[in-house]
């Protein structure tokens, strides 16, 4: 095993002894809470789905280094461990190259405007908006915005409209699916229709 590589999980199967099981395991849990930090230093720690994947994992804030733990306990953090370090996004440079793809993509596919900035991108996708879009169809909702931006949307109006949403009172006898929110994007007043040029 390579001094700095991240170990496989057969490696750490081929590892009987437990001190260098609890040495192994205090090294990758160094190295990931590092990454953990530099995230969160970065504001980068809302929109990156490794530094998420890890909230599944920890019982605290951190990746745990106790001497207390069984064998048993010590594997299962070892590969927790190694399943973070090796997702692109624990990394600040992997979530900036992802922001950027995902930026670059939508804006190829005329999904989001030019004019808006990669930092104002950025903060979307921190945003719950962003969050509650992952969780519905996304080529509905890509339709939907699609539609939006081209009636003179921006991501800007997408998060304030997704803000109104949460600032809503509940009301029981009539709850509201997140998706009305997002149709409501594409409201188009009668005989506006953006796309009517094409017809022409």
């Amino acid at each position: 095993m390579k001094k700095g590589s991240v170990p496989t999980l057969p490696q750490i199967n081929r590892i009987k002894n437990r001190d260098t099981l609890q040495k192994t395991m205090d090294r990758l849990a160094r190295r990931s809470n590092e990454r953990l930090l530099e995230l969160e230093r970065s504001g980068l720690d809302e929109s990156s789905p490794a530094f998420r994947a890890a909230q599944d994992m920890l019982t605290g804030k951190r990746f745990t280094r106790s001497k207390n733990l069984t064998e048993t306990q010590m594997r299962k953090e070892i590969e927790n461990n190694i399943r973070f370090l090796n997702m692109q996004t624990s990394t600040v440079k992997g979530e900036n190259l992802r922001i950027d793809r995902v930026y670059e993509t939508l804006k190829n596919e005329a999904l989001i405007d030019e004019k808006v900035d990669k930092k104002l991108f950025a903060d979307f996708l921190k945003s719950d908006a962003w969050k509650e879009l992952k969780n519905i169809d996304s080529t509905q909702i890509m339709g939907e915005a699609s539609v939006a931006i081209a009636n003179g949307k921006s991501v800007e109006d997408l998060i304030q409209s997704w803000k109104e949403y949460e600032n809503m009172t509940p009301d029981p006898d009539n709850p509201i699916n997140p998706l009305d929110i997002f149709e409501s994007w594409t409201e188009v007043p009668y005989g506006e229709d953006p796309f009517s040029a094409d017809l022409e």
